[in-house]
């Protein structure tokens, strides 16, 4: 009995936790596309530029994530850099 509640609720929080990744990806690309749509009519640019806008929002969300991680590896190694100088 106490194995089938262990799985039961393991499995509801995994679709917990994918739900809330998906919905945040989704809240995300919104607001990169909105805020690349946004710059665009503030900058006062022609309607010509409106798709190069478009598309820089699109590919804003799935850039973020590998920028992430480049950040946070680069930080690692300076960090481990800088701990192999020590005398």
């Amino acid at each position: 009995m106490n194995a089938v509640v262990d799985a039961t609720l393991d499995a509801a929080f995994e679709r917990a936790d994918q739900l809330y990744k998906n919905w945040s990806r989704v809240c995300a690309g919104l607001i990169a596309l909105l805020a690349a749509l946004a710059v665009w009519y503030m900058s006062g640019a022609s309607r010509a530029n409106f798709g190069t806008a478009f598309l820089i929002g699109l590919l804003a969300v799935p850039l973020a994530p590998i920028a992430k991680d480049i950040t946070s590896a680069l930080s690692t190694a300076a960090q481990a850099f800088k701990a192999a100088r020590r005398p």
